[in-house]
């Protein structure tokens, strides 16, 4: 189990370390592994991949309402991470 040490939705460096459940302890001379994660970028393209997936889902179903929702969908979601991605700079 790991705790994340700040709980931020954003862009940035978050460091996860890992949690003992109670009755554990650790051998001298052992400490608890951390793992470092970047995410620069990411989130606002992987916004887009449900936008494509209903849109992909539109065009093989040859259905012309989910079509429209989606580019409306992705006008709104998308434009969304966009907006906060230019926020956090």
């Amino acid at each position: 189990m790991y705790k994340l040490a700040h709980h931020r939705q954003q862009e940035g460096t978050y460091t996860f370390t890992a949690v003992f459940p109670g009755g554990y302890t650790l051998s001298e001379g052992v400490s608890l592994p951390q793992i470092t994660v970047t995410l620069q970028g990411l989130l606002a393209r992987i916004a887009t991949l449900p936008v494509l997936a209903f849109f992909l889902l539109g065009i093989y179903g040859k259905v012309i309402w989910m079509l429209i929702a989606s580019v409306i969908l992705g006008v709104g979601h998308i434009g969304i991470h966009l907006q906060h991605r230019r926020e956090i700079g």
